[in-house]
């Protein structure tokens, strides 16, 4: 795209700021916590880097934490991580469902 035109006899502090378009783009956010997985999936303006509207919103607990801590070797247990996997998959099917197109995730 050629920039748009401007007036080259008006003084450049009285010219017109120029404002980007949004580009409003569907996201998935996964938190995957110690004691819980959440995800917000959500219509974002990446100009500005700003939700527009939240879509879906859920906290499902897993015990990552408990089942750490349990561990001789600090190793998670099966059935733990089997279960948290199960919760992400269900929550990237909803977003598939929802129309998301971009994904992120976080361990905290």
């Amino acid at each position: 795209d050629d920039p748009p035109e401007t007036d080259p006899d008006k003084d450049p502090d009285e010219r017109e700021e120029e404002v980007p378009e949004s580009e409003i783009v569907r996201r998935i956010a996964f938190d995957i916590g110690s004691n819980a997985i959440k995800c917000l999936i959500a219509d974002v303006d990446v100009t500005s880097g700003s939700i527009v509207e939240a879509l879906h919103g859920v906290e499902v607990p897993c015990s990552f934490a408990v089942s750490w801590k349990a561990s001789a070797d600090g190793r998670l247990a099966d059935d733990v991580m089997n279960h948290g996997l199960r919760i992400l998959n269900g929550f990237a099917r909803r977003a598939t469902a929802l129309g998301a197109t971009q994904k992120a995730a976080i361990a905290t």
